[in-house]
């Protein structure tokens, strides 16, 4: 009985004390968590989507977290600002990290690679997107702009040794299950697939939760947030980042059929999580995602980031994304690719 007690007046003080810290926390060090995009007041929270697979267009709105606050500008193309050229010679299709989320309209990856290259680029990344719904703009666009590029370049954002948040292979997954189930499709080994999974769910879950409600959660994660990514990013059965692979072959394959079709040459440069640069895994998602890739050579942007001892040069620690120093690492190891010759 008696240490029944003395264990209910420990959960009692630590809960009390929790309670305590929770709300001087709030307090003295708030960290937003969530929504990022706000209108120009910097007040109102918006969309900007126009759909699935589009932007809205001609839209002008705040980029704001506890790293950054950046006026950020669509254009009436619905590409990312502050490019919008009639028949761009480069296009650039990716995620979040394409699209420069933390980075201003000249800070993008795009943006300085045609500035570089001296070349006129439009920019079609789509935050939070798939390689499936990034195809589908890409095709899209090429059918109603009549937009004949030189070249496309395809940048994934992709871990092929864990699953993360953002991660182009699980996103393509995501897709695949999403547009089976609306068609009412059951898919092969799709039990095997959701314990597969769930361990990764239920991480992820876990994490989203915490840093939605506890502002200590978000105040360690600012603090620590690259050792956190580094030690708790699950990694990946056999099973899932075979069908991950398969599924972004299949995109490929897809990406060299619009190549030929539209008359544009290709290139996939790959754009890291910061988890692959720390742990070192980034040559093995280069080595797999080459091993997939028949027709085209698989670049990895990594050489342009591992000099940084400090990762929070490159990466926002609480975001994730690259920041403009990182940004324009990575734009001057693409854009070396695309110089004039006379440059």
């Amino acid at each position: 009985m008696h240490l029944a007690k003395n264990i209910l007046v420990l959960f009692i003080s630590l809960a009390v004390s929790f309670i305590v810290l929770e709300g001087f926390s709030r307090l003295a060090f708030p960290i937003q968590y969530g929504n990022k995009t706000f209108d120009l007041s910097g007040d109102q929270p918006i969309s900007i989507y126009d759909g699935p697979i589009h932007l809205k267009a001609g839209l002008q709105y705040r980029q704001i977290t506890q790293e950054f606050d950046i006026v950020t500008s669509h254009t009436a193309d619905g590409t990312r600002g502050p490019d919008a050229p009639e028949m761009p010679q480069l296009v650039f299709i990716g995620d979040s990290m394409t699209y420069g989320v933390g980075l201003a309209d000249d800070q993008t990856i795009p943006h300085q690679v045609c500035q570089m290259a001296d070349m006129t680029c439009a920019n079609l990344g789509l935050p939070g997107s798939s390689t499936i719904a990034q195809l589908d703009r890409l095709e899209d666009i090429l059918r109603q702009e009549s937009w004949r590029p030189a070249r496309v370049i395809l940048m994934p954002n992709v871990m092929t040794t864990a699953f993360m948040g953002g991660n182009d292979l699980a996103d393509n997954l995501r897709d695949k299950h999403a547009r089976a189930a609306a068609l009412a499709q059951p898919e092969p080994d799709s039990h095997e697939q959701a314990q597969g999974t769930s361990l990764m769910h239920t991480v992820m879950s876990g994490r989203y939760w915490l840093l939605e409600h506890i502002n200590l959660a978000r105040l360690t994660y600012y603090i620590f947030g690259p050792m956190l990514r580094q030690a708790f990013t699950p990694g990946l059965k056999t099973d899932e980042r075979v069908q991950a692979l398969s599924l972004m072959a299949q995109e490929l394959t897809r990406l060299e059929t619009l190549s030929q079709q539209y008359g544009f040459a290709t290139s996939v440069y790959l754009v890291h999580p910061m988890q692959d640069i720390m742990r070192g895994s980034w040559t093995q998602t280069q080595s797999d995602m080459q091993s997939i890739a028949d027709h085209v050579s698989v670049i990895s942007t990594a050489p342009a980031l591992i000099e940084y001892t400090d990762i929070s040069d490159i990466y926002y620690p609480l975001d994730g994304h690259v920041t403009p120093e990182g940004a324009t690492r990575i734009a001057r190891l693409i854009a070396g690719d695309f110089r004039q010759p006379s440059q």
